[in-house]
């Protein structure tokens, strides 16, 4: 009789340890805080790009995309000055999810405008684009457009 109740009680103490155990594990997962702008050093020190023109203000990002500064915790943006190149790489940190997605629309907007602009008028470009594409991940949103992009991203991704 005393070695069933000791059973019962340690099978009832190992299930609330394997709850316990099981409910740690599914804790939220805290977000890397990268530094955008050392990203941003490391790709343009890493890779040949065309002149680039550097977007500094918040507000410049509603000129360019039509993002509420609002929206963007930090960002880093370099812009191909030419016209000729499609090449553009941003990267924003939002303030939230709900402000990623709103990020994320306006950045696919802006790739999908690059995409049927470089189709008829510098379809090499428009090659370029089609090979690249807009990530989010959690509050961090990005658009690397570049030859090297698949490198770039690569980079990007290495520092979470």
């Amino acid at each position: 009789m005393k070695t069933n109740k000791l059973l019962r009680v340690c099978a009832l103490v190992l299930a609330v340890g394997m709850l316990l155990a099981l409910s740690a594990c599914g804790g939220g997962k805290e977000e890397a805080d990268v530094d955008l702008t050392a990203v941003m050093d490391e790709i343009a020190s890493t890779y040949d790009m065309p002149e680039m023109m550097t977007v500094n203000t918040a507000d410049s990002l509603t000129s360019f995309y039509g993002i509420d500064p609002a929206d963007v915790d930090s960002f880093a943006v370099q812009i191909c000055s030419t016209g000729i190149d499609a090449d553009e790489i941003v990267l924003i940190r939002a303030v939230d999810e709900e402000a990623a997605t709103r990020i994320e629309e306006k950045l696919e907007a802006r790739y999908q405008s690059k995409l049927n602009q470089m189709q008829n008028y510098l379809p090499e470009q428009y090659e370029v684009i089609a090979a690249c594409s807009v990530e989010t991940s959690g509050t961090y949103v990005s658009m690397i457009i570049s030859p090297d992009a698949e490198s770039m991203t690569e980079l990007y991704h290495s520092y979470f």
